[in-house]
């Protein structure tokens, strides 16, 4: 098939970028961006040539994830490649969505209680242990937004809120959780809590954990740093956080980098309860509000980088992807392999809830574009030393927009590189080398799709694939003899035969405009080539409705 094609001349082309030299020796990239653009073109060249196509135009968008049997790329010697590296290692395909709840009281007029959280859900079925887990954590946080602890909150909330004055608002919950790193070494998460129950202000905190991908289990401090460097950790932090923050954001009488580390080591001491994230780049340790400043100084945090201290942690975890995403909301220091900042928000919304501007500042300065959205999610990402900003956009009708922008340190300047139609729809991307955009599709009804893509030259998205996988669990089911063309399996060639009555096909593939492919019960694929001039639909001539039962389409 023509997306192989393209996956693996690109593959072959990126293997010279850099990528999987460990995170410790990843800070060289940023030089080879010339050359790989060069050999890129040459594979380009090659892949036209062989007659392979590759869309990236703003009607390519993707969808969902049960078909792709091979969603790594292979190398002609067979072995696993993500990410530009032959071995085992590969990123990790998650789903996240958002769930909330709320009660609206009538007597107190105001809702009286809130909550959010983040739903997770791990698409690599051969991590069971991981998958149970992160199963688990899913679970936790329905309870909350749905089940008895919601519950108990609505009481308290009704109960109180009366009696608090001129503090008087609704009580809330929120777990917000970015995924800071996925692959087959580990998994981290980074959940920001927050909670209002009365008072001045709430209660809020970042707490980050850990999992070995393999076993599903929690990883602690002394698992991953080297026990002969556990006693250095306070003083390397304190160090760290001193440049990072200065002086002022510590209590006065514990300001300088002995009494913070001393603090450190009171609080911490050589125990497990760290609160720290196992990133690509380094260990990121967290600290709350009062612990090491006043609740004005927020939530510190400070990174000792893997090539900073090459001795400090397990080189089974600092062997990881030099080029991924990551979420802008994991409050990174500086962008992956530089010394740039970059910080993105929407503006205030309107009172229709919408917002049209974003604002970037990258390295100080602000960069604004209008737009238009209900929400955005926001990822940079980080590909032969070259950092984008990826903003997903939400608009009507559980629409999204997917826009790119360039951070380019040379001349301190932001530009939009990418505007594309569809967006990521939940699906949390990690390897730039392959990744899904969705989009909806409506070729014998409305469903979602989805196309493979990686970050081609200058940050755009490219297609891997030259049609959509559809993800949907609607089947549709014959009322009359149709034919098609069967395939024995999905790239194999295709004959004419008829599809008898009564039998049920499952969605599995589209153009998105003028054929579609289902799954039979045998395994086996049929195409129908259909004609969307009119409604209803046609196939073979034949209105689609007395050919179909079953089918579904929106308003």
């Amino acid at each position: 098939m023509k997306n192989k094609a393209i996956g693996k001349m690109f593959m072959a082309v990126v293997l010279a970028a850099s990528f999987l030299a460990g995170c410790a020796g990843s800070s060289g990239t940023a030089g080879n961006s010339a050359d790989v653009e060069e050999e890129e073109t040459a594979a380009e060249a090659e892949a036209g040539e062989a007659g392979a196509t590759d869309s990236s135009s703003g009607d390519d968008v993707n969808i969902s994830g049960q078909h792709n049997d091979n969603d790594s790329h292979d190398n002609e010697n067979g072995d696993l490649q993500s990410g530009g590296i032959g071995s085992e290692y590969r990123q990790l395909r998650f789903y996240a969505r958002q769930m909330s709840n709320y009660v609206y009281d009538a007597e107190l007029d105001m809702i009286a209680v809130k909550a959010e959280a983040t739903h997770i859900e791990l698409l690599d079925e051969d991590l069971p242990q991981l998958k149970a887990v992160i199963d688990e954590y899913s679970k936790n946080k329905e309870d909350i937004v749905y089940g008895e602890t919601f519950e108990e909150l609505k009481k308290e909330a009704i109960e109180y809120i009366p009696d608090m004055g001129d503090y008087s608002e609704g009580f809330s919950i929120k777990y917000d959780t970015t995924i800071m790193r996925a692959d087959t070494a580990v998994t981290c998460l980074l959940t920001y809590y927050g909670d209002y129950t009365g008072g001045v202000h709430g209660n809020y905190c970042y707490y980050p954990v850990n999992y070995d991908s393999s076993t599903g289990e929690e990883l602690f401090i002394s698992d991953v740093v080297d026990e002969g460097m556990l006693d250095e950790i306070p003083d390397l932090v304190a160090a760290a956080l001193l440049e990072r923050y200065g002086k002022d954001s510590f209590y006065g009488d514990a300001d300088t980098q002995d009494a913070i580390a001393e603090t450190i080591k009171k609080n911490y001491g050589k125990g497990d309860n760290y609160s720290f994230a196992v990133g690509y780049e380094g260990l990121t340790f967290y600290f709350q509000p009062y612990e090491l400043g006043p609740y004005s100084s927020g939530v510190l945090n400070a990174t000792l980088k893997y090539e900073d201290y090459p001795e400090l942690v397990d080189e089974k975890y600092t062997e990881c992807a030099a080029d991924y995403f990551i979420g802008i909301d994991a409050d990174l220091e500086t962008l992956p392999h530089s010394d740039d900042t970059c910080n993105a928000y929407l503006s205030a919304p309107d009172e229709w809830g919408t917002y049209d501007e974003l604002v970037i500042n990258f390295n100080g300065k602000d960069f604004r574009e209008e737009i238009y959205g209900y929400g955005a999610d926001m990822w940079i990402c980080t590909i032969g030393g070259i950092n984008y900003l990826f903003v997903n956009l939400s608009e009507d009708n559980d629409y999204e927009h997917l826009m790119v922008y360039s951070l380019n340190s040379a001349t301190g300047n932001v530009e939009c590189c990418a505007d594309v139609y569809g967006g990521f729809m939940g699906y949390v991307p990690a390897d730039p080398y392959e990744f899904r955009i969705y989009d909806r599709g409506d070729v014998l009804s409305t469903y979602s799709m989805y196309k493979n893509y990686y970050v081609g030259r200058d940050g755009v998205p490219e297609g891997l694939e030259d049609f959509y996988f559809i993800d949907t669990d609607l089947s549709l089911k014959t009322i009359s003899d149709v034919e098609g063309e069967v395939r024995d399996d999905f790239e194999g060639t295709g004959t004419k035969a008829v599809i008898k009555s009564g039998e049920k096909l499952d969605f599995y593939a589209t153009d998105g405009k003028n054929w579609v492919d289902f799954k039979r019960s045998d395994g086996s694929f049929v195409r129908f080539e259909v004609d969307r001039s009119d409604y209803p639909q046609k196939v073979n001539g034949i209105d689609a409705d007395a050919i179909f039962d079953g089918m579904m389409f929106a308003g």
